[in-house]
């Protein structure tokens, strides 16, 4: 004896379920978004597969309560998570916070966590459901049905089987039907939280770029209804000077089926008002085998604004310590010229002075202050070619005379004079000179850095080289001393530390490049390019 009985309701009623899962499981695998629901009355918590992976932990591997996920939140942020997930229990209100969880292993991670409570018909809490979002990086990862999905079949294929054995019972046959129709209800009902309230902009697109679905919550963002953009191009809601590219990139996402496209562009919402997203985009196929574009969108607009602040600050540190490097100089030059003018003609006046007095003192009283006599003048000489010395160290004639590499060259040869390092200096003269602001700025650069060389390096060597690659020259001082680790700068001497941003403010100020490599036992390498 056989029992036939209809199944199409059911069948169709399966695959309304396994759209709707396939659906969720499709906007959390590409927003990197678990969720999760907790049962306040039976306390239990049902995370999703996600939420699994965000954790690091294999999918449905084991039961989550309450307290074990408490246990995976740093001990750090516990305290204040409990905190807040108690506070929701009493003022019913939607929280959303960051906090680090601790996966299997010891690995850190930073999770952005947001949900709401339901109430039941007497206003009292029913369940908690939220989400999770792995902020530590933003990597897109293949898509992997839930369990959830797996389990739904399951208890479907149980009732089914239940069915077949009480197939005689009208009443049996329904009370199952209800149980489909009702988690049917409830998985929808999850889907819509998560696709609607998501603090993400979702849009799908069909193969022309009109949009066949928004979220609230990208409706909210823009400043539009549902029905405003539904069948409209999706060009509606971006920049114009980015539509363009907005194509190209769309056209890209199309051809290559599968594959995840970011960018960022901006958006223009219905007052006008504009904002930057960066999207993240994938083809994929719909329940009916047709092309789609799924896209979620990050508002991105305080960043761009950040960017564009600290890009504005180095521009006026830049031209700062440009005008600070021209104030130094400046100064070097009226330092020479006072020094020159006033105590060199001083010192001058006082020798020839000496001298006279010298050979009108009767021979008398030679005897007596001739050896005085004789050491003022020479203090006096002494003097002198130190005032020349320092006036020389302040601005070398021979960079106004010469040029750069000229003076490159007396540098090298006072400094071995002075110190005893072997320099070697090497290039060829320009044909046409830089301008000398650039070259005075390049001189201070070689200064600073051979001064490191010789308080710091331990050097037996430093060698100097010029070279014109136009467009643009390259400045080398080289030396072959204990070198430091770079990654270790905060820790080096203040002394050095300030020098190296001394010569890195000089070649920002002329629109240069400084680099310094190093190692440990290996020498430092100093390379300063700059257009000419």
């Amino acid at each position: 004896m056989a029992t036939i009985r209809d199944i199409t309701e059911q069948k169709r009623i399966e695959e309304r379920i396994k759209r709707s899962e396939a659906r969720l499981t499709e906007a959390q695998g590409i927003a990197h978004i678990g969720s999760w629901e907790w049962d306040i009355a039976s306390k239990n918590v049902r995370w999703s597969d996600e939420l699994y992976r965000i954790f690091s932990m294999k999918p449905q591997e084991i039961g989550i309560t309450y307290e074990g996920f408490l246990e995976r939140v740093h001990p750090d942020d516990r305290d204040f998570v409990r905190q807040i997930m108690e506070r929701a229990l009493v003022d019913y209100k939607p929280f959303s916070f960051d906090h680090h969880i601790i996966q299997p292993g010891g690995t850190v991670r930073i999770l952005h966590s947001q949900g709401r409570v339901i109430v039941d018909e007497t206003g009292q809490p029913m369940r908690m459901v939220g989400t999770g979002q792995d902020i530590t990086e933003r990597k897109w990862e293949e898509e992997v049905l839930r369990k959830a999905h797996d389990e739904l079949e399951v208890r479907v294929q149980e009732r089914t089987a239940e069915l077949i054995e009480i197939s005689e019972t009208l009443k049996a046959e329904i009370t199952e039907r209800t149980q489909i129709e009702e988690s049917l209800q409830r998985s929808e009902e999850r889907y819509r939280t998560l696709y609607e309230y998501n603090p993400s902009m979702y849009f799908t697109l069909d193969i022309e770029g009109n949009i066949l679905s928004v979220n609230q919550f990208g409706t909210e963002q823009l400043g539009y209804t549902a029905e405003e953009l539904v069948g409209e191009s999706v060009l509606r809601v971006f920049y114009e000077d980015d539509k363009k590219a907005v194509l190209d990139q769309l056209a890209l996402c199309l051809q290559n089926p599968g594959q995840v496209f970011r960018w960022e562009f901006r958006k223009t919402r219905k007052d006008g008002s504009v904002l930057w997203v960066k999207d993240a985009a994938r083809t994929v196929q719909d329940v009916n085998g047709y092309a789609v574009v799924f896209i979620t969108c990050h508002d991105i607009t305080e960043r761009k604004k950040a960017e564009e602040s600290l890009r504005e600050t180095a521009e006026r540190l830049q031209s700062l310590s440009q005008r600070l490097a021209e104030v130094q100089e400046e100064e070097r030059r009226r330092l020479v010229e006072v020094l020159h003018d006033n105590i060199g003609q001083n010192l001058t006046a006082l020798s020839i002075n000496l001298n006279i007095m010298h050979s009108f003192i009767s021979p008398e009283s030679a005897a007596k202050i001739e050896h005085r006599l004789k050491d003022s003048l020479q203090m006096v000489e002494e003097t002198t070619v130190r005032i020349r010395d320092i006036m020389t160290a302040l601005y070398p004639p021979v960079l106004n005379d010469y040029g750069l590499l000229a003076t490159l060259r007396w540098f090298g040869e006072e400094t071995a004079t002075r110190t005893g390092l072997k320099v070697i200096v090497e290039g060829e003269e320009l044909t046409t000179r830089l301008p000398l602001e650039m070259e005075t700025a390049l001189f201070r650069i070689t200064q600073e850095a051979v001064n490191n060389v010789i308080k710091h390096a331990c050097a037996n060597c430093v060698r100097i080289k010029f070279e014109n690659d136009s467009p643009i020259v390259r400045l080398t001082i080289a030396d072959d001393g204990v070198g430091f680790d770079p990654a270790s700068i905060s820790t080096i001497s203040m002394r050095q530390s300030w020098g190296l941003l001394i010569m890195h403010g000089r070649a920002d100020a002329m629109g240069g490049r400084l680099h310094v490599n190093s190692a440990p036992g290996r020498g430092t390498k100093v390379i300063i390019e700059v257009g000419r």
